[in-house]
C-alpha cells in the first residue's frame, strides 16, 4: 500500500491511530483528515489495534506509548518483528519517554517520536517525513531485491561491488547494507553477509540492527560464543529491543548456558507477555536445566541436535506430550526449511507413538510441504499410511510395521539422555521471575559473568 500525493505532500492512505484518550485520537484522526487522508480507524486501547492491524493493512502507524495492557512499547516492538510492519512509517506520541525508548525508536527505520502537546505543523511535518522515507525505503528495496535475484542466479563477490555502487551517494546506506546482509544471511552467503555488514559498522559500530545482524552471521557459522559477546556489548545501547533479547536468548541457549536464556526470555516476556518465541524459550530453557545437563554438559552437540535429542528422549521414555511440546518450542530456533521439515517429521512420529494417528497426519503433511524436494521422506511415509486400510492393534506395532524412527536435524549425533524425573513439569513457561530486571539479569545482558576469556573482549569484534 503506496503513500499517496497531496498537493505535492506525500501522505498515507490507510492509518491506524491508537490511543486510550479518545479526544487525543480524535485530534489526530481531524489532523489526518486534514493533511488529506479519508480512511482512518482509531482505537483507544492496544488489544484492539493489534487485533486490527493482523486483519487489515495499513500503511501508517499513530501510536500513544503509554497504553494499559498491551503498551504502545509492545506493540512497537511486535510490529517490527512482523514483516509486513517492518518499515510502515510509526510515529510515537508521548508526554513522557525515557532514554531507552528513545533508543528504540532509533534501532529501526521509518520511526519517530512526537511529543505531547504537539501543533498541527508539527504533526504534519512528522507524517510527511516519513512517508517520504519510507518510499525512499520502498524505491531502493527494489533494487534490492534486483541484486538479489541476479545473485541467487550466479553467486560471487560481484555482489559486494554492485551494492556499494548502488549505495555510492546515499547519505545513509546503513539500513540498506543491513538489509542486503539480512537476505545473503538467509540465503547461506555469510561471508559476503559479513563483508556489507563491516562496511555499515564502520559507518556507525553503534547501529543495533546491524550488530544484531552481525552477530546472526557468527551464530549461523556455529561461533555462538562471538555472537554473545557482540550482542552483550550493545545491550545497553537498545534493552528494550524484544528482537535483540529473543536472539541473545536463542544464542545462549546454544552456549548451553540455559540459565543466561531463560533471563533473556523473561525480559522478552516483561515487555510482551504474548511472545510466542518467548513462551518457546523459557520451554526450551527449562528443558534444558532439568532434562540435559545432569549427563551431557560436554556432549559435542550442534544446536539443533541438541534441541531435537531432548524431544526424541521424552517421546521414547514414554512422555510423548511433553516430547512433542519440545519439539513445537524448538521450531522457532531452526532457520532452515530442510531442519524444520526434519523436526516437523518427528512431531508427527511423536503423535504416532502416542496413538494420535490424525494428528500424526497433520504433521506429516506439513513436514513434506516444507520439505519439498530436499526431504521427501514425509511424503513417502504419508502415503504408506494413507494406504493402510487397517490400523495396527497399538501405535508401535504401527511403527514397527512401517519401519519408521526419529529423523536427526544434521549430521551430529543424537543424544540418548535419562527422562525425566516424574515430577518434573516442563510444559508451560514461567511467568516472568522476580528476577527480572535484577543485577543478576543485567550482569548476564552485559556480559559481566561470561568466562574469564571473555573479559578482554572491551570493543566489538567485528570491524
Amino acid at each position: 500500500m503506496a503513500s499517496k500525493k497531496q498537493m505535492g505532500r506525500s501522505v498515507p492512505t490507510r492509518v491506524l491511530v491508537v490511543d486510550d484518550e479518545q479526544l487525543i485520537a480524535d485530534l489526530v484522526g481531524k489532523l489526518l483528515e486534514g493533511l488529506g487522508v479519508t480512511d482512518i480507524h482509531t482505537y483507544i486501547d492496544g488489544e484492539s489495534a493489534w487485533s486490527a492491524l493482523m486483519q487489515q493493512d495499513f500503511d501508517f502507524v499513530v501510536v500513544d506509548w503509554k497504553l494499559p495492557a498491551v503498551s504502545g512499547l509492545t506493540l512497537f516492538n511486535r510490529l517490527r518483528q512482523h514483516e509486513k510492519y517492518s518499515t510502515v512509517p510509526i510515529l510515537v506520541t508521548s508526554g513522557l519517554l525515557t532514554a531507552d525508548d528513545f533508543s528504540l525508536l532509533g534501532d529501526y527505520p521509518c520511526s519517530a517520536l512526537l511529543e505531547k502537546p504537539f501543533s498541527h505543523q508539527a504533526f504534519e511535518q512528522k507524517v510527511t517525513s516519513l512517508c517520504q522515507e519510507r518510499q525512499w525505503y520502498l524505491t531502493n528495496m527494489t533494487a534490492v531485491d534486483g541484486l538479489i535475484r541476479d545473485f541467487r542466479k550466479s553467486p560471487g563477490d560481484h555482489i559486494i561491488a554492485n551494492t556499494k555502487k548502488l549505495l555510492k551517494n546515499f547519505q545513509n546506506p546503513i539500513p540498506v547494507l543491513t538489509q542486503i546482509a539480512r537476505k545473503l544471511n538467509e540465503l547461506g552467503y555469510h561471508e559476503h553477509a559479513e563483508a556489507l555488514l563491516r562496511d555499515a559498522l564502520e559507518i556507525n559500530r553503534s547501529n543495533v540492527p546491524a550488530v544484531l545482524e552481525m552477530a546472526k552471521v557468527y551464530h549461523y557459522r556455529g561461533d555462538h560464543k562471538q555472537a554473545s559477546r557482540i550482542l552483550k556489548k550493545v545491550a545497553h545501547l537498545s534493552p528494550l529491543n524484544v528482537e535483540r533479547l529473543l536472539f541473545l536468548g536463542e544464542v545462549s541457549l546454544a552456549e548451553k548456558k540455559p540459565d543466561e536464556a531463560k533471563l533473556c526470555f523473561e525480559k522478552a516476556l516483561k515487555i510482551d507477555p504474548e511472545s510466542l518465541v518467548a513462551q518457546a524459550g523459557v520451554v526450551v530453557a527449562n528443558n534444558m536445566q532439568t532434562h540435559l545437563f545432569k549427563s551431557a554438559q560436554d556432549v559435542p552437540l550442534t544446536f539443533a541436535s541438541m534441541l531435537n535429542s531432548i524431544g526424541i528422549s521424552l517421546v521414547r521414555s514414554g512422555k510423548r506430550k511433553e516430547g512433542i511440546e519440545q519439539y513445537k518450542a524448538a521450531m522457532p530456533f531452526l532457520h532452515t526449511k530442510e531442519t524444520m521439515a526434519r523436526l516437523m517429521f518427528n512431531v508427527a512420529l511423536g503423535y504416532l507413538r502416542w496413538g494420535k494417528r490424525e494428528d500424526a497426519m497433520i504433521w506429516f503433511k506439513q513436514s513434506a510441504t516444507m520439505g519439498g524436494k530436499r526431504f521427501a521422506k514425509s511424503a513417502k511415509y504419508l502415503e504408506r499410511i494413507m494406504k493402510r486400510q487397517e490400523e495396527a492393534a497399538t501405535a508401535e506395532q504401527e511403527i514397527e510395521k512401517l519401519g519408521i524412527e526419529e529423523e536427526p536435524l544434521d549430521s551430529a549425533p543424537t543424544l540418548n539422555v535419562p527422562p525425566l524425573p516424574d515430577n518434573v513439569t516442563i510444559l508451560n513457561p514461567a511467568p516472568p521471575s522476580a528476577a527480572a530486571g535484577s543485577t543478576a539479569e543485567n550482569n548476564v545482558e552485559n556480559g559481566n559473568n561470561t568466562e574469564a576469556d571473555d573479559q578482554g573482549a572491551d570493543k566489538l569484534a567485528v570491524v
